[in-house]
């Protein structure tokens, strides 16, 4: 339907713009002072008439085209019904040809039985034999002469479809006749509705037949069952007879087993005359369906003759029309010859012109060289830039592979690290060997000094201090190593995660290396189309394209230049905070101290006076906090910790676990320490469990780095091992269900074989209780025997001589069958005869319509010439305004471009100053800190002058054990705050950041929607540019195909001029417009893609200040460790200093706490803040 709504819209515009084209063609190169006058009168006079001629030719198109739809639909619904009838009659006939099959395979069977029983059924054979054949040959005749009726049908059709194509181009080739083309088109209406009214026919034909076949089957079942009611009852009265001739009882069992085959010999008799009954009936049904036949061919043979008739009257009309038309076109051959000796005067005008377009044209060649000369040198530069552009890329590439290089040899440093690491964790286990030896040996020679201490009273400050010094230097050294230890964990953790972040960077630059390689591309398509621009054009699209690659580049590596040098200034700071952290730390150790010896004077108070002690615990936590001391508590990782620990590596969990376990160890040592503080071996004791815990929590250290490992290699293999059996597994399934598809076919079959056999058994069953019964009827039957067996012979006897007739009847019958034949071949011969005649008709129509289209060409050649001229120009005009257009876009997109570069500076600079007063806010925090060191050395030097005067401050112990108390009370509430206040605020950053993640799927699922609708407009665009390119060539080549009739069609310029200019304004707004839509959606993605990079930096920098806040808490661990062994070592050292009365020197210890207490009440919440705002 739409190409033939084409093809007449494509007609009516030719007829319209062909001779217009031409008339402007003619008449351009003419003088304009000659022919204004006239071409003003011409205007004037005859607007009118042209438009009447418009208003009429379009209602003529609208005519044709409301005809044509009705008889597509007309044809599509005919052509729908013919199909549903061609499958309904073949179901059917398949359905015939099953039955007829069956009958015969059953028929063979009985036949086959009966030569095997013997000779009495020898002349029935042949008969039966016969009329198989007959049959046989009677379906393979109808099965002939439904696919005879087939083929005609076909070939109907296709008369049908031809002379809708002659329809069609006798449109096309005589458009100037429209009158005498809408009479023949009436006619052929006509025809196609007789054809049409015969193919209905046929169908209904062919359905009554089908009809037909189906009541005479239903006939013929009914039939049988009577014949078959019929011969039983004939074999009771059968057997009744050979039952009454039976009377003698010696001759009873003979008689019985001849019963027994006469029984099966009639049997056999009954079915074959069934069978032979059948084969009548459908002989005689055959026989009447070809007589329905036959008559309904002579029919069609006479229809077929009178439709032969209309045809001939049809051709001779239209050859006398076609001698009126060659009478016509001799006056109209004579006109022109007139017109062309007009037309060589113009020619001669229009030579001289067109050699002065020669030479125009020469020079525009000469232009049109140079030009492309320096199209080629500018493609030479863009081919040498893009040539820069790849090296750059390669360069970009060797720097990725440096840096993978580099991540690679900081994994082997780490490794090698952690080989070192190893090796000195087995120093440090021989230097507490060592070391356990060398106090050993002091805690023997305690007891010896003990004895000498009244002997010794002269120097005993003097001795006291050397052991002290040597005590105290020995586990300064023990800690030095473990707090070396510690670092150099934290500087491994460090280095890994240096290490995921330069390989994160090393993704980035991969990404954005694979994108300026896409850019690369896409520049060289662009270039590539504009090479088929104007070269100037191309110039300065090139020149755009090479600045915005350009500043593409730059932007990218000043932004990544920016991060690394943020990246740097961050770590510096936080190194620098950890510093002071540190040295903070160090100065509380000598407080510290004091807070154990308060401790373990309150614990012995408290058994003195006979209370329970209450015990006191240190927490090693993850979450930032101080060591608070809490009350009848067990030590355990806060849902915070965990999760967080969840996400880092396995060898950190366990080195967590084995500091909590390390935590509770020391606990109950401290609870042992401070039941057995009286005796001196026991101080001895405790710098033994000293050592152990350290040669423990080493030792541990190193399982649970060796575990970590084991687990990782044990989870891949086993991953491995998942792998292949699932592939195993895979491969078993597939030949499980090959398998099973093999047993399910050999089940089916067997299925089908058991039924087979079931009906088989079904079968016997009845026979088995026949049999029976008539073994129980014999007796009875012997008596009527004889009768029924005179009357059984006399109906043989009529059968045999029915049988007899009906073969002769059928014999009859095929005679008649072959002569419809042979008559039915003599029609299909005429018909073809008939086909001839016509195709040689259509033929000699078709040569003479090539005559009279010869002679127009010769004059469309002239024209021709000068059209392709002016078409050229046209061209290269259109060609101007769409490169200025893309110009123009170009700019547009540049702007855009700009744009988004003054955003993307604005966000740098909000960066820097939020960076700046971060560093603001820190260097306050330093400056703070710096203050509460100084206060720290004061409370330190405070505390050494408190030790100068224990022996004056005895008397007030119970004072400073209830402030204590009181203080302890005020403090774990404050621990509990700040711990639920930091999982409050962890939980809130999680959930910020899950909200991040999601905010950021949404938008990557919206970039790739916008993508699949850009590809599919520039798909679009593409169609629309290569319709429009189409469109052009095709209207030159059929505007020189219709020039009949000049004169009425030299008024209709204007018109289709304005129709013209019409469709290109409306093509070259839905072009713009589409392009705007497309900027749009580039505006939207490059602001999407943006907020994409804003989310990632965010999520990066709060990755970034958790691992900052972690770290910070395992150094602010490690120093709280440290502080705990100086407490250690101050209790040591007192013990040690005393001279025997215990009790004595930890009253004079207490004396020193009011001061620190109470300056440790002022630090302590202030360090707590700070740490939770950090």
């Amino acid at each position: 339907m739409l190409s033939r709504l084409s093809g007449l819209a494509n007609v009516v515009l030719h007829e319209l713009s062909g001779d217009d084209d031409t008339d402007q063609n003619m008449r351009a190169p003419l003088d304009p002072e000659l022919h204004q006058e006239s071409d003003m009168e011409f205007n004037n006079t005859t607007q009118e008439d042209v438009q009447e001629r418009l208003a009429y030719a379009e209602q003529l198109v609208v005519e044709l085209k409301d005809i044509i739809r009705q008889k597509d639909v007309q044809l599509q619904q005919k052509d729908e019904a013919l199909q549903e009838e061609r499958k309904a009659a073949d179901n059917k006939i398949k359905k015939l040809k099953l039955h007829a099959k069956a009958k015969l395979t059953s028929l063979n069977k009985y036949i086959e039985e009966m030569k095997a029983q013997g000779g009495t059924v020898l002349p029935t054979e042949p008969q039966s034999e016969e009329q198989l054949s007959k049959h046989d040959k009677s379906s393979t005749e109808e099965e002939m002469e439904i696919e005879k009726i087939k083929h005609k049908l076909q070939e109907k059709e296709e008369l049908i479809s031809t002379l809708q194509a002659q329809l069609t181009q006798a449109q096309a080739e005589q458009p100037a006749q429209s009158s005498t083309e809408m009479e023949e088109f009436v006619m052929m209406k006509q025809q196609l509705q007789e054809k049409e009214e015969f193919i209905s026919t046929l169908q209904a034909q062919l359905s009554q037949t089908q009809a037909e076949q189906a009541a005479q089957l239903s006939s013929m079942q009914q039939v049988v069952r009577e014949k078959d009611a019929r011969f039983e009852t004939q074999v009771r009265l059968h057997e009744d007879e050979l039952l009454q001739l039976v009377t003698q009882a010696d001759v009873e069992t003979e008689m019985q087993q001849k019963l027994r085959v006469l029984q099966r010999k009639l049997e056999e008799h009954e079915e074959s005359l069934v069978g032979r009954a059948q084969v009548v009936d459908l002989l005689q049904q055959e026989l009447t369906a070809a007589e329905q036949r036959n008559q309904i061919l002579s029919q069609q043979l006479q229809q077929m003759e009178a439709e032969h008739n209309t045809l001939r009257n049809t051709v001779e009309t239209e050859r006398e029309e076609s001698k009126i038309l060659l009478e016509k076109m001799e006056l109209e051959v004579a006109e022109r010859k007139l017109s062309f000796h007009n037309l060589q005067e113009e020619m001669h005008h229009l030579l001289e012109q067109f050699e002065q377009a020669g030479q125009a044209q020469a020079e525009l060649e000469s232009r049109y060289s140079a030009l492309e000369q320096k199209h080629k040198a500018e493609m030479e530069e863009k081919t040498s830039h893009i040539l820069s552009l790849q090296k750059t890329g390669q360069e970009l590439q060797s720097a990725c592979d440096a840096l993978k290089d580099q991540n690679s040899k900081l994994l082997q440093d780490k490794n090698e690290q952690a080989v070192q690491s190893a090796q000195t964790i087995q120093q440090l286990e021989d230097q507490l060997q060592q070391k356990s030896k060398e106090i050993s040996q002091f805690l023997n020679r305690l007891p010896l000094q003990q004895h000498e201490t009244a002997s010794q009273t002269s120097f005993p400050d003097v001795y006291n201090e050397g052991t002290q010094a040597v005590t105290e230097e020995n586990i300064a050294s023990l800690q030095k190593r473990v707090v070396e230890l510690e670092n150099e964990k934290g500087a491994l953790l460090l280095s890994s995660i240096e290490l995921e972040e330069l390989k994160a960077e090393n993704e980035k630059l991969s990404s954005q290396i694979t994108l300026l390689e896409a850019q690369n591309r896409t520049g060289e398509a662009d270039r590539e189309v504009s090479e088929i621009s104007i070269v100037d054009i191309a110039n300065k699209r090139s020149s755009s394209a090479e600045e915005s690659g350009q500043d593409v580049l730059e932007n990218t590596f000043s932004q990544k230049h920016k991060e690394l040098s943020v990246l740097l200034l961050e770590m510096k700071e936080a190194q620098e905070e950890i510093a002071f952290l540190k040295l903070q730390l160090q100065g509380k150790r000598a407080e510290e101290a004091d807070h154990e010896v308060l401790d373990q004077k309150e614990m012995k108070q408290m058994e003195g006076e006979g209370i329970a002690p209450i015990k006191m615990k240190v927490f090693l936590e993850d979450t930032g906090q101080d060591f608070p001391l809490m009350p009848n508590e067990e030590s355990s990782l806060p849902a915070v910790e965990k999760e967080q620990a969840s996400t880092e590596h396995q060898s950190r969990t366990s080195e967590e676990i084995s500091l909590n376990d390390a935590g509770v160890e020391l606990k109950s040592t401290k609870q042992d320490g401070d039941k057995s503080l009286s005796a001196v071996p026991d101080i001895g004791q405790c710098h033994q469990d000293e050592l152990e815990r350290l040669k423990s929590q080493i030792l541990e250290l190193e399982l649970s780095f060796h575990k970590a490992q084991e687990i990782y290699e044990k989870n891949l293999d086993e991953k491995a091992k998942e792998i292949s059996n699932l592939n195993q597994l895979i491969e078993e399934f597939k030949k499980n269900a090959d398998n099973n598809s093999s047993a399910f076919t050999a089940l089916s079959e067997e299925r089908d074989q058991l039924l087979s056999q079931v009906k088989e058994l079904s079968m016997v069953t009845e026979l088995r209780a026949q049999v029976k019964q008539l073994e129980m009827n014999l007796a009875e039957a012997e008596r009527q025997r004889r009768l029924d067996y005179e009357s059984q012979t006399a109906h043989d006897n009529l059968l045999t001589e029915q049988i007899h007739s009906l073969s002769i009847e059928a014999k009859s019958k095929d005679v008649k069958i072959e002569v419809l034949q042979n008559e039915l071949d003599d029609v299909q011969l005429q018909f073809s005869e008939q086909s001839t005649l016509i195709r040689s008709l259509q033929s000699q129509l078709q040569n003479k319509e090539s005559e009279v289209l010869e002679g127009a060409e010769r004059v469309r050649h002239i024209s021709s010439k000068v059209e392709e001229l002016s078409q050229a120009l046209s061209q290269k005009e259109l060609e101007i305004t769409k490169m200025d257009q893309l110009l123009l876009e170009k700019k547009r997109d540049v702007e855009t471009l700009q744009q988004t570069i003054e955003e993307k500076d604005q966000q740098v600079t909000e960066i820097s100053f939020s960076m700046t007063e971060k560093m603001v806010q820190l260097n306050e925090e330093k400056f703070s800190l710096g203050v509460e060191i100084k206060t720290l050395k004061e409370q330190l030097n405070l505390l050494s002058r408190a030790e100068e005067a224990k022996k004056e401050q005895v008397e007030e112990d119970n004072e400073v054990s209830s402030g204590l108390k009181q203080n302890y009370d005020e403090m774990s509430p404050a621990g509990q705050i700040s711990k639920e206040e930091l999982q409050h605020e962890f939980d809130l950053l999680k959930k910020e950041n899950e909200q991040r993640k999601r905010k950021l799927q949404a938008a990557l699922i919206n970039r790739k929607e916008l993508l699949q609708r850009v590809s599919r407009l520039e798909e679009e665009l593409a169609n629309l540019k290569d319709e429009s390119k189409k469109e052009i060539p095709l209207s030159e080549t059929e505007r020189g195909e219709v020039e009949e009739d000049k004169e009425n069609k030299e008024y209709s310029e204007k018109c289709v001029t304005s129709k013209c200019q019409e469709i290109e304004i409306y093509l070259k707004q839905t072009i713009s417009e589409k392009e705007v839509e497309l900027q749009h959606i580039r505006k939207d993605l490059e602001e999407k893609l943006a907020a994409e990079e804003q989310f990632q930096a965010l999520v990066k920098q709060m990755n970034q200040t958790l691992q900052d806040k972690t770290n910070q808490i395992d150094l602010l661990q490690a120093e709280i460790s440290e502080n705990q062994a100086i407490i250690q070592k101050l209790i040591t050292s007192n013990t040690d200093a005393s001279d025997g009365d215990s009790v004595a020197l930890v009253k004079e210890t207490v004396v020193i706490s009011p001061p620190c207490t109470g300056s440790s009440e002022h630090w302590k919440p202030e360090l707590e803040e700070k740490i939770l705002a950090l």
